[in-house]
Order: structure tokens, then sequence, then C-alpha cells
């Protein structure tokens, strides 16, 4: 099971990126958390229905699971700020 959080740094400036991996027989004790990125000021992410785009998602109110998400973060380089955007196909755990 892999899992993406993020949450306020700790020096207070910004977000922190976080990336967790764990095998799904594995307890719950035996994550391992990894930092991928310091210093967002902006996290956005969108889903696609195969009809809209939308900036919430239940899936217990949809009863499936987007298409596509989009991922959009700016991070902070010194006086500038970066963009990137990605979108991805949500697999349907199948293998295809």
């Amino acid at each position: 099971m892999v899992q993406y959080r993020w949450r306020s740094a700790r020096d207070g400036d910004g977000l922190e990126l976080f990336r967790n991996e764990r095998m799904l027989q594995q307890a719950d004790d035996a994550d391992s958390e990894q930092l991928l990125m310091a210093g967002l000021t902006r996290v956005e992410l969108r889903c696609f229905d195969g009809q809209d785009w939308e900036t919430d998602w239940d899936s217990e109110q949809n009863s499936k699971q987007p298409r596509l998400v989009e991922v959009f973060l700016e991070v902070k380089d010194g006086e500038r700020s970066i963009p990137f955007r990605t979108v991805f196909e949500v697999s349907g755990g199948s293998g295809s």
C-alpha cells in the first residue's frame, strides 16, 4: 500500500510532502515514511469522473474511484515559485 500526505512543515514554513509504503502483509508499525519534498507553498488535487473535474471526492458517495487524478504543487525556491502539474490514471488493481 502506498500513501502520500502533506502536513505543515516542522519549521512552520509551507508544507512537506511524505510518501509511506508498506506491504499489506506487514503489521501497521512497519511503515516507512519518507520526506519527498519540502517548501511546498500550494497543493491542489482534482479528480476526473469521466465527464467532469471535481475538487472534492468522496468514494463512499461516488461509490467508485476517479478515472484520473490531477496533482498541482508549487515549491518555493528562494525568491521564485516553481509549479509542477501531473495527471495520472487510477488503476483498478487488475494489473491491466
